[in-house]
């Protein structure tokens, strides 16, 4: 099972950016959608959108199977 997240990260360089999507691949979190608005001025931030998606905790299911079989 997966579960899915939407995050917007306003940025002005790209180590910002950077930054925030290696603290989200350290907990496991994949990219399957990224879309970037630019700035209309010089010296706006940017927004890039992104959609993350991880497998779902093996406790979690685990728990959840264990109840299926108490009932």
């Amino acid at each position: 099972m997966w579960e899915y997240k939407r995050k917007d990260i306003r940025f002005s360089q790209y180590s910002v950016l950077n930054e925030e999507l290696n603290k989200e691949g350290n907990d496991g979190w994949e990219i399957i959608s990224y879309f970037e608005d630019k700035p209309e001025n010089f010296g706006r931030e940017y927004c890039a959108r992104i959609l993350y998606k991880r497998q779902k905790n093996n406790d979690n299911q685990t728990n959840n199977a264990q109840r299926c079989i108490c009932y």
